[in-house]
């Protein structure tokens, strides 16, 4: 029982050195995580409070409060690591657009001549967010949209690089100097590559107004994307007729 224990120990101090390596390998070793635990029962490794590497100043890093990791036990044994589904519980997302009118997007930034990304492939199948939050903040129109709950799910293909993502965030608001419009709920179907995201069906609504955006964002490595979108209407006093961005006389639906 005693070695039994000991090996279990040992084993799971190694998951755990390997786990926190291989995470400042891979995205810098700015990366910080409070605690890292490891359950053998269900091979489910379990991250706590982990702020990634800040990649631009003034910016804050991105946080997530909890990470869980559910791998394959079998392919512990292999060269393909198989990771079941992670999920990221309080993610933090911060998008600004500043003062000249750059936008400032999250770093997830990935060093790419780590040993850890060619000793062994890891195949993720799936990742959820759950309890997440998103704000942007435009400093140079003076206005910023946030929303306290964000979930999303997200399914990669086999190199990690093509992604098909569905989000729901809700209870939002919007802020424009001394206007706010409340109850903001926001959800949409994306399909995200290294420099472009298509915008299969993006809904944000808040009251009586929606609007549904259709097209694609090129260009996303650059500090200006370019738009190609589509936009479907329904204005009904809306915060754009409060700031007059739209004119108060322009209401029902548009394209």
């Amino acid at each position: 029982m005693a070695i039994a224990f000991y090996y279990q120990k040992s084993f799971s101090e190694k998951i755990r050195h390997l786990a926190l390596k291989s995470l400042q390998e891979t995205l810098g070793p700015g990366i910080q995580v409070e605690e890292i635990n490891l359950n053998l029962l269900s091979t489910t490794l379990t991250l706590k409070k982990l702020t990634l590497p800040q990649q631009k100043k003034n910016h804050p890093p991105p946080m997530i409060q909890e990470v869980k990791i559910a791998l394959s036990r079998w392919s512990l044994l292999t060269e393909v690591l198989v990771i079941k589904k992670i999920t990221l519980n309080g993610l933090e997302i911060v998008i600004t657009r500043d003062t000249g009118g750059e936008v400032v997007w999250p770093s997830f930034y990935l060093m790419k001549n780590s040993e850890a990304n060619h000793k062994q492939m890891i195949l993720v199948r799936r990742i959820r967010v759950e309890n997440g939050k998103v704000l942007f903040r435009d400093l140079q129109k003076n206005w910023e949209m946030a929303f306290p709950y964000f979930e999303a799910s997200v399914s990669p293909d086999l190199q990690m690089k093509n992604f098909e993502m569905e989000f729901l965030a809700k209870d939002g608001h919007v802020t424009y100097q001394n206007l706010i419009e409340k109850n903001l709920q926001a959800h949409g179907k994306l399909k995200v590559n290294p420099d472009r995201v298509d915008v299969t069906g993006l809904e944000l609504s808040a009251g009586d107004s929606s609007l549904t955006l259709h097209g694609d964002i090129t260009q996303m490595g650059s500090s200006r994307p370019v738009m190609n979108l589509l936009a479907d209407t329904d204005l009904s006093g809306s915060l754009l007729q409060k700031a007059r961005w739209v004119t108060p006389q322009v209401s029902g639906k548009a394209r």
